[in-house]
């Protein structure tokens, strides 16, 4: 069996999403953690703030929400105060 190549890890990857596709994780836990992420000015919301990726994409944020990004530039949410098990860190590779 040929062995397979993992693609390589692009600038300030942190994960690696099923093991394979390198991704940038970031949990909004403060402002200035995320460049995109504002924050909401009513404070009695349960959502605090707000990612733009685009004009027409937007996400509400809570704090402690994880913010994930790969090498084609998607950004998307994951909800949980921790992350799912599906993103492996990067520093958890088996080198062989």
């Amino acid at each position: 069996m040929s062995e397979v190549k993992l693609p390589e890890l692009f600038a300030g990857a942190t994960h690696r999403l099923h093991g394979v596709e390198a991704v940038k994780a970031i949990q909004w836990k403060k402002d200035g953690d995320h460049p995109l992420v504002e924050r909401y000015p009513i404070e009695r919301r349960e959502y605090k703030g707000l990612l733009t990726v685009s004009e027409k994409e937007k996400y509400a944020l809570r704090f402690g929400e994880w913010i994930i990004e790969n090498a084609d530039g998607l950004i998307w949410v994951e909800g949980a105060q921790e992350l799912p098990a599906k993103y492996v860190p990067v520093e958890q590779e088996v080198k062989a």
